[in-house]
């Protein structure tokens, strides 16, 4: 009997501690994914951003040429 209680104990000693190890290694993972998703968002932003970019710089060259053509043409 006293054998059945100490391996009892022993087991959920076990199952406690490799419970805790489980839900640390949980957080890791969730730590880590939340991560990955901050840096998808900030790629999303970057890529946006460099589009506004090309679309201003593609408006101020047709703008550019335009003006020039007016200059030209009077």
């Amino acid at each position: 009997m006293i054998q059945f209680t100490l391996g009892c104990i022993l087991i959920s000693l076990t199952l406690f501690f490799g419970g805790k190890d489980i839900l640390a290694n949980k957080d890791k993972v969730e730590n880590r994914q939340r991560s990955l998703t901050q840096e998808e968002q900030r790629v999303e932003r970057a890529s946006t951003l460099k589009q506004r970019y090309v679309f201003a710089e593609n408006n101020a060259v047709i703008f550019n040429d335009k003006i020039k053509e007016t200059l030209i043409n009077q």
